[in-house]
């Protein structure tokens, strides 16, 4: 598999990640970022190759996604994300009518723009995470649990024909798609996938939290893409924004 870079320096290299590749090094025979950014190195002559994980991206995902070169570059770009100082943004396409997504509690919406709020709790044996209801007494003392937000747009909708690939009869989302634009306000883990099933909206193709797409077969990647990263340059200090078009094949269908 060949790295698809969109930029490198001194400090950073940042990649376009395909889906069913792994961010970091994993317990498996499957091709991974690191190793690949290392080979990368060694290949172009250099020395003690260095490759820091800055942040991941899930396996089935596409999209930007930034390493450092030096422990200082990691460091630096880790602190970005940590402190919520970079901007990170999606498309994804969920099954049904986002539209029809009921103001409560945990959703608010300001003209076209919704924002979705959760707690979320990881499941580090079944790598999953799950939304938890914090009135619940053995979750609000549990620090573990972590608030989780995002806000999105809603780009368009999508009414399958029976002509479409992704056409599916008897569908219980009624054959509706929604292409969504989605900004990162938290990073918890597979928080845009949990939060969109929680709501009863999975992301087409999540094997993890679709029952939907288990039962369809969908084994193409989650239909979502981290198109654009915006970072400040941990040397120069200059804003820098890395974007790509979604390769996922389900996008090529709406």
């Amino acid at each position: 598999m060949k790295l698809d870079i969109l930029y490198e320096d001194n400090d950073i290299i940042v990649c376009h990640k395909a889906p069913g590749v792994s961010s970091q090094q994993e317990r498996s025979y499957d091709p991974d970022m690191v190793s690949m950014l290392m080979n990368h190195f060694v290949k172009n002559g250099v020395k003690n190759p260095y490759v820091g994980v800055v942040h991941r991206l899930d396996k089935p995902v596409a999209g930007v996604i930034i390493y450092g070169k030096t422990k200082a570059a990691t460091l630096a770009l880790s602190k970005q994300i940590t402190e919520r100082k970079c901007t990170k943004k999606y498309n994804a396409i969920i099954c049904g009518n986002i539209r029809n997504l009921a103001s409560s509690s945990n959703v608010i919406i300001e003209d076209s723009t919704y924002t979705l709020n959760d707690y979320l709790l990881r499941d580090a044996k079944t790598n999953t995470s799950m939304v938890v209801d914090i009135a619940d007494k053995k979750y609000s003392t549990n620090k573990e649990v972590k608030k989780s937000s995002l806000r999105f747009n809603v780009i368009k909708t999508i009414n399958l024909t029976e002509d479409n690939p992704l056409y599916k009869e008897n569908s219980p989302f009624g054959n509706v798609l929604s292409l969504v634009d989605i900004e990162l306000l938290t990073g918890r883990h597979h928080q845009i996938r949990v939060q969109f099933s929680n709501a009863g909206f999975p992301l087409w193709g999540d094997l993890k939290y679709s029952t939907f797409s288990k039962e369809c077969n969908q084994r193409k990647g989650v239909a979502l893409c981290s198109y654009s990263l915006t970072i400040t340059h941990p040397t120069t200090k200059k804003e820098m924004t890395f974007s790509v078009i979604p390769s996922n094949s389900i996008f090529k269908n709406i």
